[in-house]
């Protein structure tokens, strides 16, 4: 549930990626870490490392790493854009 409230988004699985329907990430509604972003959820949190592009699920303090960012994360949602927003440097 906390994890979908994340990433609304439906569809445009295909290059270009374009074909998608919902909301992409709202990046402005993050918090920033010392290594990136968080989206706080009610038992889960998306960590964001704007470094690597990992995305990590903390669950009640317990660290998942999950993957990085898929190529149509990186049309849809511009990760790279709102990491530079927040002075980070992404390198993915």
């Amino acid at each position: 549930m906390d994890f979908r409230s994340f990433d609304q988004t439906q569809g445009g699985y295909e290059p270009p990626y374009t074909d998608f329907t919902g909301q992409p990430i709202r990046w402005q509604e993050l918090d920033t870490t010392t290594v990136g972003m968080v989206h706080r959820g009610y038992v889960v949190d998306v960590l964001i490392n704007c470094r690597s592009g990992m995305m990590t699920f903390d669950v009640f303090g317990m660290e998942i790493p999950w993957r990085s960012f898929s190529e149509r994360a990186l049309v849809v949602h511009k990760p790279w854009d709102a990491c530079e927003d927040r002075g980070f440097s992404p390198r993915f």
